[in-house]
């Protein structure tokens, strides 16, 4: 706190230039301002006054941040407070920013010609003088506000009992990561920690502390963990990044909710990047009764940085696992029998308190009666004030002895009846603020003496608590509070109790506390103003527009106030039922359990109450808000048909302008249209998109993006692309913990290792990915990954597993909870139609009969134009799937020798794949139309067609798309061999034929060169690698040994078994294979 310095720093007007002064006098030793010498004095010093251009002086005083260096501050005292400024390292201490400082600070400037010697000696400023400025009202559109006045403890009374042992208690505490004060109300926790801090206050080595008082509002767990980083940020070292807020951290687009379990994931890895360390004070966690909010902080503490500790005040045992603390050695308690005063502790309390000393006798019956409790000692000092002598003492003891009366009667009794009528009435019109401030009590009670009459109930000790802080904010001891709401209900009545409430919501609303607004406003039961602040609540929130709403801060919150409003009322009003809905669906998001029909019916009746009323009033760009909210709807129950028509709706509807909410929707669009097949649209709505968030900050809308590119590169044909996305995805997710895009990432990824033929990469991405789906419980993500890990058993020959695994997963599929659940139709068709691949592959003909039935049996191009199996015409999402179903019956048709009704089908497919741009369906395609024409012996046609595609994918590196198709692509690939004229599409044409060579002997063996290494003799290999160095055949016979002619016969077999004509190739192949 500010002190005597020996330094100071002072403006001269009459010379216009700052002279520096020790002890008073003037020092011409000491380096000028602003010079390099100046700076590096500032190292060696610690503090220094500042007397500035506008009058303004104040103390600069270094302080050291643990493990971060020294910082400098500015404090300045202003009617009896202190308030404290940064300013920066020593090398921002400029006169420049020493003035800007000035400028912050709170007071009346003096005048600027005086002396500045006069600010060694100035007394404390006239606290009569009104605050120049209440409260910071300056409040951004959609971000949660924060009371300051609950992160700073309770000023100390200006007497207090010396309790060194409970001290020494807490200093051992710090050993320990949680540390817990349990006691009823009033037992000193909360002044025993606030003395215990203070005791510490010129300590460089004891913690940086972060102090958070809650309150019943706090239930709501983003309002909650809001305050928590609040209050963690106070910790940070100045120059450090802020932390996010909790809708940062929870919140992802495109309305992508992470559970509270991932937010706090991200949290706690902000804090391990910033190694954070402190210790945070929780007061009055009683209050606390969600066990969401227990669960989340107890998987908080389990996982907390090692250096930041916690200290929780409560007045009962907090519900979390205790028991494994204690048992851990992680807690250190301080029970109810530890904070009750000594009987030498009372004594001295009493000496400071009444004027009247008691005898022996009566200080043992007052400790029998009292048992050590802080608040009743104090309640009773009050009251015995005016006791005149000892005798009638000791007699009011002895009536305190007869009978316990209860705790509210002696608050009215003996400390609001002794006061003037006048402040008893101030007492009980505020008694209904949470937290006091001379402005808000002033604009309640009409009294414009409210800042004196604070100051004189925190003085004589009425149970009224200073907060620390830059602003004047007071509070109630909690017993008393209680009480003196009690009372004012009964002597004010309720008509005036909703008077005052309605006049401290205009007070909150004026100053920007749009939170405690509509809390009063509740509570003053007043209908029509109820609704015009839970209005101006939500258009803050939505930045007076739609767009936000999803991401409203306060949801738990939100849904307690809407389900205090009459049904009719809600429907009345749309936003509140938008509101009301969106708040539904959020939270039903954040929840890992299944929602119940009635919570889906009354979530789907809001929706219905704000679109019809906005039809009603026409309001077409909030009818855009719906529409986008059931798009999300849809996404999340798996109704990607409803998907596709919501956002086509929003999109027409949403003005330009509503960037938060086109974005959303071109994002699910997007992927509607990629599910849907239609690749060429859907990378033009990401595009679209991505114009709203391309800026390097916007990393959360990034990932989201590069999710859906990764996706459309693959279908695209463009794997080296994909995988590229894929990989940052992968690696951002990895930070983030957000396994959703983990699962994701490596689904995409092993589906490109598996057509790189790199099988055991893939089976390792898939089973992580199957891994991280059971985490989640998604089962479209386990389907996934189970299916292509059947996918990759056939590549390795083991087709009969891979049967086995496609059954275990229909099984799987038909016992899923229907939550997703239209997407379970989509599953069990895939998983159908791969059995059915396989059945072919493998030539059990009657299997493959049993499991198609009849629409095998209708073999022509009216059964192939046709979904074979759909059900639901109108889902363009099952557009691929239903393809996927008539390319297996091209493929049928072709081994039932039928090439060309056959070739109709793949026809038809090649253009639709070519006119929605999906090219790994047209190369997948035109592979098979290769096979059709060598089946009907065109030849050339065959070759044309397999060349057109060898173009477009040796650059990408595709081998399964080859390899599946079997011995008749093999002959195809090496009848085009001869007429291949480029060097890297020929190398490309050899792996591919080494590749079947291994397929044949060894399946699914991982490397394409090991296999031929084995079929090369040990001197063949001693050839190729001089061959491949450029040594002639004399040279290798020398060399080895052996003649020219076994030279010669050697080389002849290599080129044999390499595929090769020369020793150019040869040499490319034995480099590309890894075999020298």
């Amino acid at each position: 706190m500010p002190r005597h310095t020996t330094y100071l720093l002072s403006w001269l007007p009459e010379t216009h230039t700052y002279a520096i002064y020790v002890e008073g006098q003037p020092s011409s030793s000491l380096p000028l301002p602003d010079s390099q010498a100046w700076f590096s004095w500032l190292e060696s010093i610690t503090s220094f006054s500042f007397h500035g251009k506008c009058g303004k002086a104040y103390t600069v005083r270094k302080e050291k941040v643990q493990n971060r260096g020294a910082y400098w501050y500015g404090y300045r005292r202003f009617q009896g407070r202190i308030t404290k400024r940064y300013i920066g390292r020593s090398t921002d201490l400029t006169t420049e920013r020493l003035e800007e400082i000035a400028t912050l600070l709170p007071g009346h400037p003096k005048d600027a010609s005086a002396s500045s010697l006069a600010i060694e000696n100035r007394a404390q400023e006239d606290t009569s003088e009104p605050l120049e400025t209440p409260l910071n009202t300056s409040v951004q559109p959609g971000q949660l506000t924060v009371l300051a006045s609950k992160l700073h403890p309770p000023r100390l009374a200006r007497s207090l009992i010396a309790r060194p042992h409970l001290l020494v208690s807490l200093d051992e505490a710090l050993a320990y990561n949680v540390i817990l004060l349990c006691a009823p109300a009033g037992s000193g926790k909360t002044t025993l920690v606030s003395q215990w801090i203070a005791s510490h206050d010129t300590d460089e080595d004891f913690p940086a502390v972060a102090w958070l008082s809650l309150d019943a509002g706090d239930n709501d767990p983003l309002r909650f963990w809001h305050y928590i980083i609040a209050a963690c940020q106070s910790l940070q070292a100045p120059t450090e990044k802020s932390m996010p807020s909790p809708l940062e951290l929870l919140f992802q687009p495109p309305f992508k909710l992470l559970s509270l379990e991932k937010m706090l994931t991200s949290f706690l890895n902000e804090l391990g990047r910033s190694a954070l360390s402190g210790l945070l004070v929780l007061e009055d966690y009683h209050v606390i009764t969600s066990p969401q909010i227990h669960e989340s902080f107890s998987f908080f503490l389990d996982h907390r940085p090692e250096k930041l500790r916690f200290m929780l005040l409560s007045r009962s045992e907090p519900p979390m696992q205790l028991a494994r603390l204690r048992a851990n050695g992680f807690l250190y308690e301080l029970q109810t029998s530890e904070l009750r005063f000594s009987r030498q502790e009372t004594s001295t309390f009493l000496a400071q308190t009444v004027a009247q000393s008691l005898s022996e006798e009566a200080l043992n019956q007052l400790d029998s009666r009292i048992e050590g409790w802080a608040a009743g000692l104090r309640l009773l000092a009050l009251s015995w004030q005016r006791q005149k002598s000892q005798r009638t003492l000791e007699q009011a003891l002895a009536n305190l002895s007869g009978q316990h009366r209860p705790i509210q009667d002696y608050f009215v009794s003996e400390v609001l009846n002794a006061q003037p009528e006048p402040l008893q009435q101030f007492i009980l019109q505020t008694s209904i603020l949470t937290r006091l401030h001379s402005s808000l009590c002033a604009a309640i009670t009409g009294r414009q003496d409210s800042e004196a009459l604070l100051d004189a109930l925190e003085r004589d000790g009425l149970f009224l608590e200073s907060i620390e802080g830059p602003e004047p904010w007071y509070r109630y001891h909690a017993l008393f509070a209680e009480a003196m709401r009690v009372e004012a209900r009964r002597r004010l009545g309720e008509e005036a109790l909703q008077n005052l409430f309605r006049l401290a919501s205009r007070w909150y609303e004026t100053h920007a506390m749009l939170t405690e607004a509509v809390e009063a406003a509740l509570a003053s039961q007043d209908t029509e103003y109820m609704v015009e602040q839970l209005e101006r609540f939500l258009l803050h929130i939505a930045r007076f527009s739609p767009g936000a709403l999803p991401s409203m801060q306060e949801l738990h919150t939100l849904l307690r106030w809407l389900g205090m409003l009459p049904e009719a009322l809600i429907c009345a009003h749309p936003m509140f039922s938008f509101s009301y809905a969106v708040a539904l669906l959020l939270s039903l998001i954040m929840q890992p359990q299944q929602p119940s029909p009635e919570y889906i019916d009354r979530l789907e009746k809001y929706l219905q109450m704000a679109e019809d009323g906005w039809q009603r009033e026409g309001d077409t760009a909030q009818l855009g808000a719906v529409y986008t909210i059931r798009a999300l709807l849809s996404v999340y129950f798996g109704t990607l048909d409803r998907t596709l028509n919501y956002s086509r709706q929003a999109l027409t509807l949403l003005p330009s302008e509503e960037h938060s909410l086109r974005y959303s929707s071109l994002h699910l669009r997007s992927m509607g249209e990629l599910l849907a097949g239609h690749i060429n649209e859907a990378n033009r709505l990401l595009l679209e998109a991505h114009t709203f968030h391309r800026a390097p900050e916007h990393h959360a809308f990034l990932r989201a993006n590069r999710v859906l590119w990764s996706r459309i590169s693959f279908e695209q044909g463009k794997l080296h692309q994909a995988a590229e996305h894929y990989q940052q995805v992968l690696a951002e997710a990895r930070q983030q913990n957000d396994n959703d895009d983990i699962c994701d990432a490596l689904l995409g990824l092993s589906q490109i290792s598996y057509e790189w033929n790199e099988l055991a990469t893939a089976e390792q991405q898939a089973l992580e990915a199957l891994e991280c789906g059971q985490q989640l419980a998604v089962t479209h993500l386990i389907a996934t990954a189970r299916l292509i890990l059947a996918t990759i058993e056939h590549a390795r020959g083991a087709t009969t597993q891979a049967l086995q695994s496609c059954n275990d997963l229909l099984t799987y599929l038909s016992m899923a909870i229907p939550a997703r659940w239209p997407m379970l139709s989509l599953l069990s068709r895939a998983t159908h139609t791969l059995q059915a691949e396989l059945l072919l592959a493998s030539g059990n003909l009657p299997a493959l009969e049993s499991l198609w039935g009849s629409h095998l049996k209708e073999e022509t191009t009216r059964s192939a134009s046709a979904a074979l199996i759909v059900t639901d015409q109108q889902a363009e999402f099952m557009l691929p799937q239903q393809e996927r179903e008539e390319f297996f019956m091209a493929r049928w048709l072709l081994a039932k020798e039928k090439p060309q009704e056959a070739l109709v089908i793949l026809e038809r497919l090649q253009a639709s794949a070519r006119a929605d741009g999906r090219k790994r369906q047209e190369l997948e395609t035109q592979v098979l139309m290769a096979l059709v024409y060598a089946a009907e012996k065109q030849a050339a046609r065959a070759r044309e067609m397999l060349y057109t595609v060898l173009a477009c994918t040796y650059t990408e590196g595709y081998q399964r798309l080859f390899l599946n198709e079997g011995e008749a692509m093999a002959n195809l690939l090496q009848s085009i061999l001869p007429s291949v004229h480029e060097s890297t599409l020929l190398t490309y044409i050899r792996r591919l034929l080494h590749a079947f060579a291994q397929e044949r002997n060894h399946p699914g063996a991982p490397a394409p060169g090991s296999q031929l290494i084995d079929q090369l003799s040990t001197q063949e290999q001693r050839v190729l690698r001089l061959l491949s160095a450029g040594r002639s055949n004399p040279e290798i016979a020398a060399e080895l040994v052996v003649t020219v002619n076994t030279v010669k016969a050697h080389v002849q077999s290599i080129y044999r078994k390499l595929l090769v004509n020369n020793r150019v190739e040869a040499s490319e192949v034995a480099r590309l294979l890894d075999l020298i």
